[in-house]
């Protein structure tokens, strides 16, 4: 393929030097359509070859000819992620009258406003471009154009995080374009396939699809294609928590993107190597790489980008604590959040601004910074909860009506072969009926695969894969309905336990995540050992544990904590047989109070950070102070 580009670059300059030679518009067209495939191999050197044919058009008033020139370079400066050139791009095609119908033309035009989209629009306008695009594809009989827009649908969604979307629209454009013999199509679909299990932890098989993208690019010498290989592979080893596999690929990345002049893979491995020195308190470091970013995306107009290098740098300032700058880009990214719709980056700014408060020692204002992001967490699981089903929905009712017009156009081929045969009535009735059984099975059995299939994603929903324990989403509605219950019946009592590893943070850094992941299964496990049959517990986030006791009294509270313990200590222990601990906070529900069960939390969420500032490895049931304690006994107080 290198040696078909280099041969169809030659050819280009061999057309440009005698341009005048061009007698139709048609063949102007047909060699700047034919750059298409030379763009997967440079997008930065095919942009050097478009100014003498824009020149040609526009002395002609070849308004087609323009026209499929500026998508051209709209599509190689996206390729290269430079949104501002890609924006001054498509507001030269709005000012050219296309009078003549050209449904490709306009088909490849809302592909790449999509791509343009991601990341910085709502929902509402992000979905009905894409059902737009899926509508119009059986009009467009360019496979080419198709196979992109399944690649651009399908990268939608992954960067909206639905991912069930995202792979089914992926796949058919790798698919399509095995059909078509589109290595480089192919290459794109593989890389962001790869990109979707890394999303979803699964990085063995995003390596798998990796090392067939490398085939490919190895076998074409193809630079601008290995950058991003190699970037995204970095990516995956960093969030596999192998940093020792991820600097040395991210610095290959940073080579292959400065031969291939693409400069936006090298701004992106950069800031991922300044998330790295985050990671490992190199403040220094990562504010220098951060700062070698934060104008690239300036002056391109990567707003998602540009406000994830705002979070580097306040982050590294806030561990410098150098607390006047660290409010500073705090500011800018809160004036970005208005350009960027997805709350989740205000999830990301409200955790910040709480490290923030944290760090300048103002803990009252950090903890009502968490306990309002945590709503807006809630808020968010509950939008795509309802987004989820209404999806599934539409899935499930044009699945059924596709099955009922099959039945329908098989019935009526059996009326009328009736009709035509009158004398094998008999006969084709038989027929009919044993097509009526099979298709009978047929449909019960894609209905109990179905049923199955949404009983498992529902069963993996409320899983949590590190330690096979209920996940927060679990406990929280296992919370809600206990809630709802006991005020109904006041015979029915509970508490809330909120427990937290001590120290966890110090485990990690001292004896690695893994021995770290070996202590939150130690703690599912002995919560699984120990808890009484009609007790509930799930991982809350990180290292806490929402724990749902009932009909339990102070004594009850307190054995419980020792079991716990005790097992934990058990079956995982620090360097010199130094024990495990952990702190908990426990409240019970009060209804005249209490709107939901999210107040019960909040109340033991207090009692765990006032266990935790009286030392740790304490049990607290009320809001007095503890007493102090030894390792062997946790405080307790006995009011609620």
């Amino acid at each position: 393929m290198a040696k078909f580009v280099s041969v169809l670059i030659a050819v280009l300059f061999v057309s440009i030097s005698f341009a005048q030679d061009f007698e139709e518009e048609s063949e102007l067209v047909n060699l700047v359509e034919g750059l298409y495939d030379a763009s997967t191999d440079s997008p930065a050197q095919v942009l050097t070859l478009l100014p003498p044919l824009t020149e040609q058009a526009q002395t002609k008033n070849w308004i087609h000819g323009m026209y499929v020139l500026g998508l051209l370079e709209a599509r190689l400066h996206l390729a290269l992620n430079d949104k501002v050139k890609t924006n001054q791009a498509l507001q030269k095609l709005d000012s050219l009258e296309l009078t003549l119908p050209h449904p490709n033309l306009a088909f490849e035009l809302d592909v790449i406003k999509l791509d343009m989209l991601t990341g910085e629009a709502s929902l509402d306008v992000i979905n009905k471009l894409q059902t737009s695009l899926l509508s119009r594809i059986p009009q467009i009989n360019d496979q080419n154009l198709v196979i992109r827009a399944y690649f651009s649908i399908g990268d939608s969604f992954t960067l909206l995080d639905i991912f069930d979307d995202a792979l089914f629209y992926l796949n058919e454009s790798y698919e399509r374009s095995l059909i078509v013999n589109d290595e480089f199509a192919a290459v794109n679909a593989l890389n962001s396939l790869a990109n979707v299990y890394s999303e979803l932890e699964e990085y063995q098989s995003a390596i798998d699809y990796y090392k067939k993208v490398y085939e490919i690019l190895e076998k074409n010498d193809n630079q601008y294609g290995m950058s991003i290989l190699q970037y995204n592979m970095a990516v995956a080893y960093q969030r596999d928590g192998d940093i020792n596999q991820a600097k040395p690929l991210f610095n290959k990345a940073i080579e292959f993107g400065g031969k291939s002049d693409f400069d936006a893979i090298v701004v992106y491995s950069k800031q991922r190597l300044a998330e790295i020195g985050l990671q490992e308190n190199d403040w220094d470091q990562a504010l220098a790489l951060y700062k070698s970013v934060e104008v690239f995306h300036a002056e391109k107009g990567n707003s998602v980008f540009l406000y994830e290098a705002y979070v580097g740098l306040a982050d590294a300032y806030i561990g410098l604590k150098q607390f006047e700058q660290a409010e500073l880009y705090l500011q800018k990214m809160q004036d970005l959040l208005s350009h960027i719709q997805l709350p989740k980056r205000t999830l990301k700014y409200d955790r910040l601004n709480a490290k923030f408060a944290y760090a300048q020692n103002r803990y009252q204002l950090a903890y009502d910074i968490l306990i309002a992001s945590t709503e807006l967490q809630e808020d968010i699981y509950i939008a795509e909860r309802k987004q989820n089903i209404a999806r599934s929905k539409v899935q499930f009712d044009t699945e059924r009506i596709r099955q009922q017009n099959a039945t329908l156009v098989e019935n009526q081929k059996l009326n009328n072969l009736v009709l035509e045969e009158t004398k094998k009535r008999q006969t084709l009735f038989l027929i009919a009926a044993f097509l009526g059984f099979i298709l009978f099975f047929v449909v019960l059995g894609v209905l109990i695969m179905q049923m199955r299939n949404r009983n498992q994603f529902k069963r993996l929903a409320h899983i949590d894969f590190l330690t096979e324990s209920p996940n927060r989403r679990a406990i929280i509605e296992n919370a809600n309905i206990v809630f709802e219950q006991a005020k109904l019946n006041n015979n029915l009592k509970f508490v809330v336990a909120l427990a937290d590893l001590d120290d966890f943070k110090k485990i990690n850094d001292s004896f690695g995540h893994d021995k770290g992941d070996q202590i939150l299964q130690a703690f599912a496990n002995a919560c699984k050992e120990k808890l009484r049959g009609k007790d509930r517990y799930g991982r809350y986030g990180g290292e806490e544990w929402l724990i749902i006791l009932h009909d339990a009294d102070k004594q009850k509270i307190t054995n419980i904590f020792y079991r716990i313990r005790d097992f934990l200590n058990e079956t995982e222990s620090l360097e010199e047989e130094k024990p495990v601990t952990f702190s908990m906070g426990v409240a019970e529900p009060q209804f005249n109070v209490d709107r939901n069960i999210h107040d019960v939390i909040a109340r033991a969420d207090k009692r765990l950070y006032k266990a935790k500032l009286s030392g740790k490895d304490q049990l607290i049931l009320n809001d007095a102070n503890p007493e102090k304690n030894s390792r062997a006994k946790p405080a307790v107080s006995n009011k609620r």
